[in-house]
């Protein structure tokens, strides 16, 4: 099938389409629509003045050609010449990358003087959506006949894997996805370009970037300059290609206007985006897991590994530098979690969702037809979720104590390499082979380069501390009493309990923090390996069992949830009397509203745009408030360019609108009702986390920094006219 057919393939399930009820002109809507709806859509209505075909076109180019996913958030393209606008935050991991303590471009910013002085961002790509099609069909035939639930899930998923492969055998050069839309009912095969060889263009100072730092995260008003540019490149032919010098700039098929004059209160406007998740149309059971494990772990263990990391970034800037990008991404999340427990509390989200769970199934019962049809799908869902409660945090203690402790990280590279190279050479990964020893030795100095021993063993300690915990408020869990055993061998003696004790003693001991001692390591059996008596190694080989076991329930599950769910969903369609958007999913879709400020508490009402004045005063001279001594001079100065707003008198910051976002959105283009680029989106107040369960008019609003912010940093304090001029270009 060639591409252009492809892309007028339509969705062939109803499930994902919306029906546009109860609109009220100058208000936010939930809708968070895919390619398929756009179409559909009353833009006049949404104050949209571009017709649909000018946003999604199969046929021509289009403003989705000109939105690109990039460092696992969005990016639009700006130009003919593939300079991208994103995020700062979406940037961040590549400038540190670049970065030394002694030229520290996270602290200081980055801007390059030319194309030619541009530097890789090591690790990002950007993939742009070209097509799409429904496979429902296809993937549900394949798991139609298994009854076995692990073999069901597991059918779906190679169902999922075949049909991508066979569409990149049809289409050179793309990658294809299979995105579930609905669970266990919609499934849509996406086609991308994917471009491998991406650069740094201009960053903005962190003091810019990041201004207000944790303090202000998810938090309106905003004076946030989260923005940076990148550029796409390509082989000289024009097809994808990893780095090199000989590689030219991407010609995009469409790239964003920008309006300098920016917006208005009151003004449309609509992002387009790769939303991550969000679970609407979830069940109570789902959100109750949410409630009572999963956000209050992860948030308290994230707060407790954020200030052990940051205690030990303040003792040494080299230390800070290494671990600021895993302190920035815990604490978003942290922050995120916190107010999404706080937000379904507030609401009395589980109970609100049990009782229109329980209407829902008075109106389906009511009627034999559709009593048949949906079954006791509740309970059905209590009994799945049950063993979910069941199990607690175990899964989750498992999951970090494998991927947040650098010696477990290693341990299971070791035993994986052991193991893998008993195979005959040619059936190894290539990471593995003969041959390979510059390579993996490459791949443990990555590791290892932000290993520090005293932040590792603190971050160790805590999550054994849980363990102890939950070991000791029950008694039946094997595993548990094997990690305690294991604790008694390796801490010091009488201090088999004191989980730094302990941790510390077992980084003492390990082997596993040189290359060469690992590669020696792997040379051996892997039963030698657990033999030569490594704590981690060791302590890797007692939760092997149990982390299999637990993956192995979750496969079951899920082949018994996806059932389920479809019939949940076809309940809630079936009792709301509308075919709703289904949840984000990484896939690209559009979302409206307008610039809207709003009143998160009694007696206050939040402006919908911020100014640099407003950067000033918060400055305090110390983080995170440290404004750049030039900015302050350049406002005290009034040297303002071409970027103030007649109405503000002043330059314009930060923006908020009561469009339909969610993680993913970071870097999403805002644009007005013409199309053109207004604004960069990149946070959520944090009143509006909860919206990733349950969206209102009233509290779902979303920040973005506001255009004319982005090109007066640029030319004024990063004295990049080049990249405004190239940005502005006609």
């Amino acid at each position: 099938m060639s591409t252009s057919s492809f892309r007028r393939c339509a969705f062939l399930v109803g499930l994902v389409l919306l029906v546009t009820l109860g609109f009220r002109p100058g208000r936010g809507e939930e809708g968070q629509w895919p390619l398929s709806r756009i179409a559909s859509l009353d833009l006049k209505a949404k104050g949209i003045e571009i017709p649909a075909s000018e946003i999604w076109n199969s046929s021509r180019a289009s403003l989705v050609d000109a939105v690109c996913r990039v460092g696992g958030a969005t990016g639009s393209f700006v130009s003919s010449d593939g300079l991208i606008l994103t995020n700062h935050h979406v940037a961040f991991r590549g400038v540190q990358s670049i970065s030394t303590p002694e030229k520290n471009y996270l602290r200081d910013g980055f801007a390059a003087k030319d194309r030619k002085d541009e530097r890789s961002a090591r690790g990002y790509t950007c993939r742009i959506t070209v097509g799409y099609r429904d496979v429902s069909a296809q993937v549900l035939e394949a798991a139609e006949k298994v009854e076995d639930p692990a073999g069901r899930s597991r059918a779906v998923r190679e169902a999922m894997a075949r049909i991508s492969k066979e569409a990149e055998k049809e289409n050179k050069g793309l990658t294809a996805e299979v995105s579930e839309m609905f669970q266990g009912s919609s499934y849509v095969l996406f086609l991308y370009q994917v471009i491998r060889d991406v650069r740094l263009v201009c960053v903005p100072p962190r003091a810019v970037g990041e201004y207000g730092g944790e303090e202000d995260n998810w938090v309106w008003p905003r004076h946030t300059g989260d923005f940076a540019f990148l550029r796409a490149y390509v082989a000289p032919d024009g097809t994808p290609a990893v780095y090199s010098p000989d590689n030219v700039p991407f010609h995009p098929k469409r790239w964003l206007r920008v309006n300098p004059k920016g917006v208005s209160e009151g003004d449309a406007v609509f992002l387009l985006g790769y939303p991550g998740r969000t679970y609407r149309h979830q069940s109570s059971w789902f959100l109750e897991v949410e409630e009572r494990i999963r956000l209050p772990f992860y948030s308290g263990l994230f707060a407790e590994e954020i200030d052990i990391m940051e205690e030990a970034s303040a003792k040494d800037p080299a230390v800070a530098l290494a671990l600021s990008p895993e302190i920035k991404g815990k604490a978003n999340v942290e922050k995120n979690f916190r107010g999404k427990l706080l937000g379904m509390k507030r609401l009395g989200l589980v109970q609100k969702r049990r009782t229109e769970e329980l209407e829902m199934m008075d109106y389906i019962e009511a009627d034999p037809a559709r009593g048949k049809q949906i079954g006791d799908v509740l309970g059905d869902l209590e009994a799945i979720y049950r063993e979910v409660l069941a199990e607690g945090v175990e899964p989750h203690l498992l999951g970090r104590l494998t991927r947040d402790c650098k010696g477990m990280v290693l341990a299971q590279d070791v035993m994986s390499g052991a193991a893998l190279r008993m195979r005959a050479n040619g059936r190894r990964p290539a990471i593995w082979r003969d041959g390979a020893e510059d390579k993996r030795r490459a791949r443990w100095e990555s590791m290892l380069a932000t290993h520090y021993e005293d932040v590792d063993a603190r971050i160790l300690a805590a999550i054994l501390r849980r363990i102890v915990a939950v070991a000791d408020a029950q008694e039946d869990t094997d595993w548990l009493a094997e990690v305690l055993s294991w604790m008694e061998r390796h801490g010091p003696e009488g201090k088999g309990r004191d989980a730094l004790a302990v941790a510390r003693a077992v980084y003492a001991k390990s082997h596993l923090f040189d290359p060469a001692t690992m590669e020696e390591m792997i040379q051996k059996r892997p039963e030698e390996v657990l033999r030569g008596g490594d704590p981690f190694v060791e302590l890797s080989f007692i939760i092997q069992d149990p982390v299999q076991n637990f993956r192995r329930s979750a496969g079951v599950r899920r082949g018994k949830l996806d059932p389920v769910m479809a019939r949940y969903i076809a309940a809630r369609q079936l009792f709301r009397q509308e075919n709703f958007c289904p949840d984000a999913n990484s896939t690209l879709r559009m979302t409206t509203g307008h610039i809207r400020g709003y009143s998160p508490r009694d007696a206050v009402w939040s402006k919908p745009i911020t100014t640099l004045r407003g950067v000033v005063e918060k400055n305090r001279g110390e983080e995170p408030f440290n404004a750049p001594e030039r900015l302050v001079k350049l406002w005290e100065s009034k040297d303002f360019g071409d970027y103030a707003s007649p109405e503000l008198g002043d330059v314009p910051v930060g923006i908020l609108y009561d469009t339909d976002t969610t993680g993913g959105n970071s870097g999403s283009p805002v644009m007005d009702g013409k199309g053109r680029l207004v604004g960069v989106n990149f946070d959520r107040c944090f009143e509006a986390t909860i919206n990733d369960y349950q969206w209102s008019e009233d509290y779902s609003r979303s920040i973005g920094v506001d255009i004319r912010y982005v090109l007066w940093v640029t030319d004024k304090l990063m004295n990049a006219q080049w990249v405004v001029e190239e940005l502005t270009a006609r």
